[in-house]
């Protein structure tokens, strides 16, 4: 079987992962409306939550010198980090990650050193990530190949190169557009935050510049040409950097 390493540090020497139990769906919360005069109810939307993931520990007792030095050292590996969403790292997929935490309390007894134990994780984020992130940087238009399996929100970054007073970020697989108001002098770095969905002009957030017909968007998988406008005018040669996390499942 497989090892898993949490938040960066190995399993415990005395412990040994011998199964795991996988949901292969995150819950779901189906979202309906009654209508008057119809039968049955209007679907609106699907949304996904966290998914489960049970994992079976079996313990080396001649590993362990007490219970007490094994529920610590156990529990400090379990605790991740400060019991916030941490990296959890199979060895069968080494370039994989997912954001988990662990789910409810875990009872260790001295009957636990010749038995097993299983632990439930829950992944904040049901999906699963390359640990090789995208980060490109060439000149506009610039063409970004992504090859996650789900579409996933870039980071963008550029300096103006001329005053501009009008800046729209644009990609070909969207009709989604956005674009900041303001005055930006020549050297001005702009950032586009597509996932947290913030603006940053020279490091500091400024939510005032985005215009309210704003939207923000994803890459798709396989090639998104990403051009920006100044003014109205499609600006080229500029150089731009796009980053994102890789989303595999």
């Amino acid at each position: 079987m497989s090892t898993v390493k949490f938040n960066g540090k190995e399993l415990p020497s005395f412990v040994k992962l011998v199964g795991r139990e996988i949901a292969a769906l995150p819950d779901i919360s189906v979202k309906s409306m009654e209508l008057p005069r119809q039968i049955g109810s209007s679907f609106l939307y699907t949304k996904l939550g966290s998914k489960k993931e049970s994992l079976n520990f079996l313990l080396i007792p001649e590993a362990v010198q007490t219970v007490d030095s094994a529920t610590e050292e156990f529990a400090t590996w379990l605790r991740g980090n400060n019991f916030q969403p941490s990296k959890i790292v199979f060895a069968d997929k080494p370039d994989q990650y997912s954001m988990a935490q662990v789910n409810g309390s875990v009872t260790v007894s001295d009957l636990f050193l010749y038995g097993s134990l299983s632990v439930e994780f829950l992944y904040s984020d049901p999906l699963s990530y390359s640990n090789t992130k995208l980060d490109k940087t060439a000149n506009t238009p610039s063409t970004v190949n992504y090859t996650g399996e789900v579409p996933q929100p870039p980071l963008i970054q550029y300096r103006t190169t001329t005053v501009a007073t009008k800046i729209s970020f644009h990609s070909n697989r969207t009709n989604k557009v956005v674009t900041i108001n303001g005055n930006f002098p020549v050297g001005t770095l702009v950032t586009v935050d597509n996932s947290r969905k913030l603006i940053q002009i020279n490091g500091i957030t400024n939510m005032k510049v985005l215009s309210l017909d704003s939207e923000f968007f994803n890459l798709e998988t396989g090639n998104n040409i990403i051009t920006i406008r100044q003014n109205n005018t499609e600006h080229t040669g500029i150089a731009v950097t796009v980053r994102s996390e890789v989303a595999n499942s």
